[in-house]
């Protein structure tokens, strides 16, 4: 999330698009439009996390445990849900080299417990792409 003096802006964040914080995805508003908005507090605090734990020298791979530099060997799960109940929420913000993906032991759970929450009714946007 960036501020400025009588706006706040979010990066694309939320891609699934019955998230409630959606909305604010990739979006513009008048801070004080913002500010009386009932999700407000839980869109700033989501953004924030998704540019934390997104930021380029966060980029650690699962595999090696080395930073990812190569934008074109970069695997992201970005964020997939907030109920902790949900298998895919360990995998929230998950990265690593695209070129290791598969040789990481829990690939074929990440893949199976990502591709059944995306397909279910739960999730409407854009798939993580495997391959």
């Amino acid at each position: 999330m960036s501020r400025r003096e009588d706006v706040v802006m979010f990066a694309p964040f939320v891609p699934n698009r019955k998230d409630p914080l959606y909305l604010f995805s990739d979006g513009v508003f008048h801070k004080t439009c913002f500010e009386r908005h009932p999700l407000a507090e839980r869109a700033r605090r989501r953004g924030a996390e998704a540019a934390a734990m997104l930021a380029p020298d966060k980029r650690t791979c699962v595999v090696c445990g080395e930073r990812i530099r190569s934008p074109d060997d970069y695997f992201s799960t970005g964020f997939l849900t907030d109920d902790s109940s949900n298998p895919a929420f360990e995998f929230n913000y998950l990265t690593a080299h695209r070129s290791h993906l598969a040789n990481w032991p829990r690939y074929t759970e990440l893949r199976g417990i990502v591709e059944a929450h995306q397909s279910s009714s739960e999730w409407e946007g854009p798939r993580v792409s495997f391959t």
